[in-house]
């Protein structure tokens, strides 16, 4: 086996706590976005899309202040949202946001 020396040894320590501080910086973002999807479901929240406010539309996953602000725009330019899924018309909302609050927004009267 090959023998490192001490500042090589120094070297891979230092990459190997690296790597194990990225995976379990992941995981915390990873948890903190589980948490608050479940804080909004257990809540039984719903988030009307044609009457809600910016504060909050920009509650809902992955959406914050500046989606929002476009949501509002938009439904203000053309009415309201006849369907959940025409607020992927918004400009920046695709599939996958739409994927990510589908479950929370509504466009009930």
């Amino acid at each position: 086996m090959a023998k490192f020396s001490k500042e090589e040894k120094i070297i891979l320590l230092i990459i190997f706590f690296a790597f194990v501080s990225g995976i379990f910086i992941n995981f915390f973002f990873a948890y903190k976005q589980q948490i608050k999807e479940v804080d909004l479901q257990k809540d039984f929240l719903k988030i009307n899309i044609n009457k809600s406010g910016i504060d909050e539309i920009s509650k809902l996953p992955g959406i914050g202040f500046t989606y929002a602000q476009e949501i509002i725009i938009y439904r203000e330019k053309y009415g309201n949202f006849k369907t959940k899924e025409d607020i992927m018309k918004v400009k920046g909302i695709g599939i996958k946001k739409y994927e990510k609050i589908k479950n929370f927004i509504t466009i009930d009267e």
